[in-house]
């Protein structure tokens, strides 16, 4: 299902949203938070970077949204990575020292499984390192966790933490 938006005279789309609670530990939910995303089948090279474009658009009138992108084959081709390094590049650009917006990447991997920690400890490395309760359950973990995995970038606050500082 596609859902289509018009802001400012301006039409983008996303393919799904979903509200869920915001996890604050020991199963208490805090405020909602918003997911939007994208979604893709088994195609060779099938995020485009119109699809991020749209993507990008509609989450920059929507602050604090949850991004995901979704396909449902095993891996990112190696252009796809390199698009979506440039749009998680412009997804983490910091506000009150959190990225803009969190960026979930899940693949046939994530999606088809029973368990997610069992299925990354199962696989080795890259998963395996992020194969634990905290980076297999929690929005922002997973976030780290699957842009680690896919994408070989710094957990978000390690990246911050190394990222040139301008000087005023």
């Amino acid at each position: 299902m596609r859902i289509h938006l018009v802001y400012e005279k301006q039409k983008t789309e996303i393919d799904f949203a979903i509200w869920i609670p915001e996890e604050r530990g020991f199963n208490i939910n805090g405020e909602p938070r918003l997911i939007i995303g994208e979604a893709k089948s088994f195609g060779e090279d099938i995020i485009k970077g119109n699809d991020l474009d749209k993507l990008k658009k509609t989450a920059s009138v929507i602050p604090d949204s949850v991004i995901v992108i979704s396909v449902l084959k095993d891996s990112f081709s190696k252009e796809e990575k390199q698009r979506l390094i440039e749009f998680v590049s412009w997804a983490r650009e910091p506000v009150n020292y959190r990225p803009r917006h969190w960026v979930i990447l899940l693949t046939g991997t994530e999606l088809f499984n029973d368990s997610l920690e069992r299925t990354w400890q199962n696989l080795g490395e890259p998963y395996s390192t992020h194969a634990n309760t905290h980076s297999t359950h929690y929005l922002e973990p997973i976030s780290d966790a699957t842009q680690s995995i896919y994408l070989g970038l710094d957990y978000y606050y390690t990246w911050l933490d190394n990222k040139p500082r301008k000087i005023n």
